[in-house]
This record gives C-alpha cells, structure tokens and sequence, in this order.
C-alpha cells in the first residue's frame, strides 16, 4: 500500500503539533535523519507497529482492519530521504505466526531496512484490557496472566522469533533487521490496579527478555539483526503517570495500552538512531 501524499503527511503533522502544544503532551526530539545509501524500508509487526489508537487512520472511511495511522513510527521513519518506506505490513492483533504466514510476502531480495515489533499478541496483552482495567471478571484476568507466564516459562517467544527473524534474512539478505521491544506499559503506584499493573508489567518484562534473547541467537546464526529497546525511553511516560505516552482509558480499547503519538515518536527517534550508527 503506498504511503500517504506529502500533503497528507504534512496536515497530519500540524494536527499532531496543535495538539501537542494544546494539550502539554511532552514529545521525545527527532533525531538527524541517517545519511548515506536510501534505504528500502519494510515495517513488519503487530498494533505497536501499525499505530492503532495513536492518530488519524491511513484510510479515512474506508475499512481499515489493521488499524494503520499517520503517527504509527514505520510513518515517521518515512519522512527522512533517505528512507523511502516501501510497505508497511503491520497489523494490529499480528502475532509471530501470522507475521511469517501474512506479511513476509512483502518482503523482496532488494529490501535493505526491516523493523519488526511482535509478540505482545502472542501472549494476550490486550486482553488485559478487557479482563483486568474494566472491573471485568477476576478470574479471566488470573487466566491470561498464568498462560502468558507459561508460555514465557516454555521459552516459546525466544524460540519462535529468533525462527522469524531468521526467515526475514532469508527473504531480504540485504537487509538490516531493527526488533524492538516493548514499554512497560503501567504505573504501579499502590492504587486498587497495583496488583494488576505489576501482573501486565511482569508479562511485558519477561516478553523483552526473550525479545532479547531471540535477537542474540539470530544474529549468532548469521542474521544483520539489532535490538533497539525503547523501554528506557518510557519510564515516566507509562499509563497512569503524569505524561503518558501509552493509552491509559481502558474504556478506550484501541488505544489503551498502546503508544499515543508521543510514544510512536520514541520508538521513530530510537530508531533513526539505531539507523544512523
């Protein structure tokens, strides 16, 4: 799908500006836009990836079941020249499985740049949401914690991301593979939802772990593979603090737990940095 007209990008910008200054909301810099070869650029991932909550939607009235936006970072990266943004694939609700199965088709031997965000959908982070922050049922909440820290204890995320990254270098073996991790989305700040903010934060943490861990193997088995990690880039912008740059309403379902238009900066600025190294 191409990307969207400079006029587009340019009115979506001012939108995001007004806003920003209206609002107070705290933005992390751009960093300098790398120099050198243009990059064929490919984003590949779930809703942290596609933007979903951040924005204006790419497709404005017409079905949009991926829930792409302007303010989603694989947009962002496409500003710079030197960076012409072939397709972004993302999704929202893509997991590792339908990443591999759905969007490496998109992929070419002369791709040069991939970012990948996945995972979180592996291990049913979103549906905290609906079982954990909205009074819901207990039980359906203890449920998604223990089989996302069973499937973490079974090192299922390490083993089938690194196979992921691997079948990326495959389809592109020219191309720079950027994963990220994720934010730890929650404050826990002793409220009546610290229990619960510690259950999603202790699932996000353990799926950077093997994030990590999958980034480590591939690039030992010979993948031009690289974590950029934004989960520094958060602490004091989590859900529930003064300056979120996650979706804190939970009666807002698209967009809770997921990055604002501030938080899909962090992720563009941490990698254009990655990028220009």
């Amino acid at each position: 799908m191409p990307g969207p007209r400079p006029r587009q990008r340019a009115i979506a910008a001012a939108i995001l500006a007004v806003a920003a200054l209206v609002l107070g909301i705290g933005a992390p810099a751009y960093a300098g836009p790398p120099a050198g070869k243009l990059e064929r650029y490919v984003a590949l991932g779930d809703s942290y990836a596609s933007g979903e909550g951040a924005g204006l939607y790419r497709q404005v009235g017409a079905p949009n079941p991926c829930g792409r936006t302007l303010s989603a970072y694989p947009e962002l990266i496409d500003d710079p020249p030197e960076i012409n943004l072939i397709k972004t694939a993302a999704c929202s609700g893509a997991t590792i499985a339908s990443v591999r199965s759905s969007q490496l088709s998109d992929l070419t031997r002369g791709t040069t740049l991939v970012t990948l965000t996945v995972g979180s959908t592996d291990l049913g982070v979103s549906e905290f949401s609906q079982y954990c922050y909205k009074g819901g049922i207990v039980f359906g909440c203890d449920l998604i914690y223990s089989r996302a820290m069973d499937k973490l204890a079974q090192r299922v995320i390490a083993r089938d991301l690194a196979a992921l990254i691997d079948a990326i270098a495959d389809k592109s073996p020219k191309a720079e593979i950027l994963v990220t991790d994720y934010p730890v989305p929650v404050v826990a700040d002793g409220s009546r939802l610290s229990n619960t903010a510690a259950k999603t934060n202790r699932v996000v943490s353990g799926l950077n772990e093997q994030i990590r861990a999958a980034v480590q193997t591939a690039a030992a088995a010979g993948a031009d593979v690289r974590l950029v990690s934004v989960a520094a880039a958060f602490v004091g912008h989590e859900a529930g603090s003064s300056a979120p740059w996650i979706g804190a309403d939970p009666l807002k379902p698209t967009a809770f737990l997921q990055p604002t238009a501030a938080g899909q900066e962090a992720y563009a600025e941490a990698i254009l940095d990655a990028v220009s190294d």
